[in-house]
């Protein structure tokens, strides 16, 4: 399965929305690409994760290092509006407990002004 990213600005933090699915054979590409955004962008970070079918150990590990930066950098990162599918995996791990996460009002999608659409893979 292919995977996209489109990332943009909104309220003053960078934004990633995120379509596909992340599995061992793309999660390098995501986090090269959102290493980039921290190396880049002086804002704290959303992710949008509501278009992630399925979400693996390697996707994980890439929220965690992502997470990670930008703490040493004395920034933030958000997930918001996981998938059930996705939240189950985040509850599963605990990783729930360690990456902030916003699932909007009511279920709805927080919005993630978008700009650029990425095929990662």
């Amino acid at each position: 399965m292919d995977l996209y990213v489109e990332d943009g600005q909104l309220n003053g933090r960078s934004t990633v929305k995120v379509t596909g699915e992340i599995d061992m054979s793309n999660a390098g590409e995501l986090g090269d690409f959102l290493a980039g955004l921290v190396d880049t962008e002086q804002r704290d970070l959303t992710i949008d994760l509501s278009g992630i079918q399925f979400i693996d150990s390697s996707g994980l590990g890439v929220l965690v290092d992502i997470h990670k930066q930008l703490s040493q950098r004395n920034r933030s990162l958000t997930l918001v509006s996981p998938s059930q599918r996705v939240t189950r995996t985040l509850e599963v791990s605990g990783l729930d407990q360690v990456l902030p996460i916003d699932n909007g009002s009511e279920g709805e999608p927080v919005p993630v002004n978008a700009g650029r659409r990425t095929n990662l893979g």
